[in-house]
């Protein structure tokens, strides 16, 4: 019976532990000095791939946090990281999370800090 539970447990956090994976792949491919725009679109790719099958109010909450993850991960410039945050954008179910995606995006490309409200309503579930 132990070996069941724990069997169960392993099933149920395997796609945790992917979503967290791919999340750390894509901010180090996507964000810093050493941002590339081939590696970041793979990443990003495979962490659209293991969300995509969640239910909508997780999915847009793991992709917030995605975007919120790139947007304050980097300094000055990031173009890399601002083209991710647009692809992850038409990805959410939220118009107010698409256009705060946006905002955030717009921020982060021309090396400007976020604005609390954007991060706000991303964060905030519509």
């Amino acid at each position: 019976m132990a070996a069941l539970g724990l069997a169960l447990t392993s099933f149920a956090t395997a796609p945790a532990l992917a979503q967290a994976n791919e999340r750390t792949a894509v901010l180090a491919a996507c964000s810093g000095s050493g941002a590339s725009e081939s590696a970041c679109g793979a990443a990003l790719a495979a962490f659209l791939a293991v969300v995509e099958t969640l239910p909508a109010q997780q999915k847009d909450a793991l992709l917030a946090d995605l975007v919120v993850a790139l947007g304050t991960s980097g300094a000055g410039v990031q173009p890399v990281a601002a083209a991710a945050i647009r692809t992850v954008a038409l990805e959410f179910i939220s118009t107010e999370r698409v256009a705060a995606a946006l905002q955030i995006a717009a921020a982060v490309e021309i090396g400007e800090p976020l604005e609390t409200v954007s991060v706000q309503a991303l964060s905030s579930p519509s």
